[in-house]
């Protein structure tokens, strides 16, 4: 799996699992990379206060490998673009992103899914 060099910077492997460090301004290239190359499951998307940035984790699955795509964004104006056109099955972890860590995915409708509307807070977030 030569190609996954192409997604970014690969920083650790272990078996099949693979994971990638990528600069947030080129995750849609390294999304087409992988649906050019037949991995089309997300199974989680993860998102993690660092107390300096939110990282965010793309993780993806096909046969018996995983490959985990790492990126960080501003934590003062956490924002990132939907996936979900070339990723339909992300809908529901960005959503989880937004109500959790006040990510701003930019492309779908913000809705709650486990917390109040009138929640005022992002309980993820390590305030």
């Amino acid at each position: 799996m030569e190609w996954l060099k192409q997604l970014g910077d690969v920083y650790k492997t272990d078996r099949n699992d693979y994971f990638i460090n990528t600069d947030h301004k080129n995750i849609k290239k390294a999304l087409k990379i992988l649906k050019d190359n037949n991995i089309t499951h997300i199974s989680s998307i993860t998102g993690i206060d660092t107390k300096k940035e939110i990282e965010i984790i793309y993780h993806f699955s096909k046969d018996k490998t995983t490959i985990n795509i790492k990126t960080e964004i501003n934590r003062d104006t956490p924002e990132t673009e939907t996936i979900t056109k070339e990723f339909p099955g992300a809908l529901l972890f960005e959503k989880e992103l937004a109500e959790m860590l006040g990510v701003t995915i930019k492309g779908i409708k913000h809705e709650h899914l486990v917390l109040s509307d009138r929640s005022p807070i992002f309980p993820l977030r390590r305030d």
